[in-house]
């Protein structure tokens, strides 16, 4: 190999490690999943959960956890928690976020929080990271307000 290849090769090397030494350090944490997980049911139609949302701000991060615990309950369930609470999800049915996306995204943007609020029984738990900030809260949910709202509205067959 002659002294051009040698040095091409050097060079080379060089540029690689030098590009590997600035990409950013990969923790745990980012592939953490913040799942929704239920604390307990009243008799009252309310559930109970903690929930997280990410943000640009602490505001911005509050109304997504309430969007995000409202989200688990209408469309995948509770399946972290309490065994009281209810686990499926209201909606059962197959693609029906985009069969109905007119509507949860009117839903999503003015209706939900008559559904959810803040709960007596905890604190907010707010950390700032990279991108923003991960807000953990203690929700109340209306279910049984939340349902007839869904069956009013000829979303789902029966409250």
């Amino acid at each position: 190999m002659d002294t051009v290849s040698k040095l091409s090769l050097v060079f080379l090397l060089i540029g690689v490690i030098g590009l590997k030494s600035c990409s950013s350090t990969k923790s745990n944490s980012a592939y953490y999943t913040y799942e929704t997980e239920c604390i307990g049911s009243n008799l009252n139609g309310t559930q109970t959960v903690k929930a997280w949302g990410k943000g640009l701000d602490k505001k911005t991060a509050l109304e997504n956890a309430k969007k995000n615990a409202l989200n688990e309950i209408i469309f995948k369930g509770l399946y972290k928690g309490g065994r009281d609470c209810q686990k499926k999800p209201i909606i059962s049915e197959v693609n029906a976020k985009v069969k109905y996306d007119y509507y949860f995204d009117r839903f999503f943007s003015k209706i939900y929080s008559g559904f959810v609020s803040i709960s007596k029984k905890g604190k907010l738990e707010t950390s700032k990271y990279e991108q923003g900030y991960l807000t953990a809260v203690i929700l109340s949910i209306q279910i049984a307000d939340l349902k007839q709202q869904l069956f009013d509205d000829n979303i789902i067959k029966q409250p």
